[in-house]
């Protein structure tokens, strides 16, 4: 079946470290259909380039991306197809959620931020024994 995107998309595959951010600012949009996981390290940079995102429906992207970021049903292709039709069609849109998305990264997962809260585990863990 074809489709007409091969103009318009592009899947890259596995990219090496040192290009990722090279590749994020090309981009217009970001997208992340998984089913299941982690705290998803790619979603963060991709909102700290200034991506507006497009994600599964999940907790963990509740958590991570919060409101700036778009949400589709993981087994729902045409609700993924439909978000990202819609931010290729409103620059506008796009730009103000990858704005809003480069302010969540930077506020809410800042290295200094991050750093800090590690210390701060550590110390409770330190004076507690662990308990």
């Amino acid at each position: 079946m074809e489709l007409g995107l091969s103009n318009n998309i592009r899947f890259v595959g596995e990219i090496p470290r040192q290009r990722v951010y090279k590749v994020l600012g090309k981009s217009n949009v970001f997208v992340m259909p998984s089913s299941a996981e982690g705290f998803c390290v790619a979603a963060v940079e991709a909102m700290a380039a200034g991506l507006p995102v497009v994600v599964s429906d999940i907790p963990v992207f509740h958590e991570v991306v919060g409101e700036p970021g778009l949400f589709a049903d993981p087994n729902d292709p045409t609700a993924f197809a439909d978000a990202i039709s819609d931010l290729l069609r409103d620059p506008e849109r796009r730009r103000t959620l990858g704005q809003a998305n480069r302010d969540r990264a930077r506020n809410r997962f800042s290295l200094e931020r991050t750093a800090l809260e590690y210390y701060n585990i550590y110390k409770q863990v330190a004076e507690t024994g662990g308990q």
